[in-house]
């Protein structure tokens, strides 16, 4: 196809694998723009946590198709390089949305009357090279580490601890943790690679001094497993005086239970344990903290309204906080970017805090640890 010639603005589709579906979808492209995301209205929903609300979008301005990235997190990929702002596609084109994956093509009538897709959908690199890449990122360590500083509200906001956060180095993934962990989850891999960030932290933690406090990540898959309470006695092998915090998602939390015995078991090898984003409210706080964590770290969207006394996120916060702080648990807040809301923070009585305003995350090499 020249690429003077305009590109016909009907017979577009998307073929790709959709999460938890095993069989090939095609999405005819009925009209423009045609929206991608998990909330995508007349598009195409994509059922991905790395996937935005409203991702990117496809566009046809008479003479060509356009992908446009909608400030996307975890980005949007024309044949494997991000773009920002609006690319050109083409027929044969590979898009992702994060890490969900599909090939734009052009469907014509041919002179027999029938409609002919063309080319294979085996060039589809994810679904056929996912897992070579996932395993050349495990085994050639591809992985950094970058580290956000919490602190304590009450001492002039001096650092109490780091928060190791993962990136991918591998050229041809993203960097972002929540694209390369949902990769790995695809080919069954995550708890590996979950393992494998842990303790890229712990090595780049050295420097930090001979007791630092370390926040580290695990994957929803990982709840419920042996070998989870087995990686971390090997880290504290490793480093017998770190003092070192592994943060559970509230909502990977099913069984209660469960979790109780992990925070035994780990509270045996002298690591603590905090739930974070937590975000759904008074009845799932009771449940979750009868397993007594040493932290609560409540969701940024808490942060909204909250430098507004009198509104009813304000109140529900402070109750909320009060109810943590009675059982013995520390509260941290998450997502602080200005002053108005640190101070916030301090009128609801959160101890502990974390965000932009604070410090953006960044390499070890490069913090400053006062």
């Amino acid at each position: 196809m020249s690429h003077h010639t305009p590109v016909p603005d009907s017979g577009w589709i998307l073929e790709g694998y959709l999460d938890g579906e095993s069989n090939l979808v095609i999405t005819p492209i009925a009209r423009f723009p045609f929206q991608i995301g998990r909330r995508a209205k007349g598009g195409l929903r994509l059922h991905n946590n790395g996937v935005s609300s409203h991702h990117a979008e496809l566009i046809h301005d008479n003479d060509q198709l356009w992908v446009r990235d909608l400030d996307s997190t975890n980005g949007t990929y024309v044949n494997r390089r991000r773009v920002s702002g609006q690319h050109v596609i083409r027929d044969g084109d590979v898009l992702h949305f994060a890490t969900s994956e599909f090939i734009v093509r052009l469907v014509r009538e041919e002179d027999d009357g029938e409609t002919t897709v063309y080319r294979s959908v085996d060039n589809l690199p994810q679904r056929m090279g996912g897992h070579e890449l996932v395993a050349r990122m495990l085994s050639q360590r591809a992985v950094d580490v970058h580290f956000q500083p919490l602190v304590d509200l009450a001492d002039r906001h001096s650092i109490i601890g780091w928060e190791a956060l993962g990136r991918g180095t591998l050229d041809d993934l993203p960097r972002s943790p929540v694209a390369i962990l949902a990769l790995a989850e695809q080919v069954g891999r995550a708890q590996e690679l979950s393992e494998l960030l842990r303790v890229r932290a712990m090595d780049l933690a050295i420097g930090f001094g001979p007791s630092p406090t370390l926040f580290l990540n695990c994957h929803p898959i990982e709840l419920g497993s042996d070998r989870l309470v087995e990686s971390m006695a090997e880290l504290r092998a490793q480093s017998p005086d770190a003092n070192l915090v592994l943060e559970i998602h509230e909502e990977a939390v099913t069984d209660v239970q469960g979790l109780r015995t992990l925070v035994v078991a780990l509270s045996a090898l002298g690591i603590r344990t905090a739930y974070d984003d937590f975000g759904a409210g008074q009845a799932r706080l009771l449940e979750l903290v009868e397993a007594t964590p040493a932290f609560v770290k409540f969701d940024k969207a808490w942060v909204c309204g909250l430098d507004q006394p009198t509104s009813k996120q304000h109140r529900l916060v402070k109750a909320l906080v009060k109810m943590v702080l009675d059982c013995g648990i520390t509260p941290v807040c998450e997502g602080i970017e200005t002053a108005a809301q640190a101070q916030a923070c301090v009128d609801v009585g959160f101890k502990l805090a974390q965000g932009f305003y604070f410090g953006r995350p960044g390499p070890a090499s490069g913090l400053n640890r006062n």
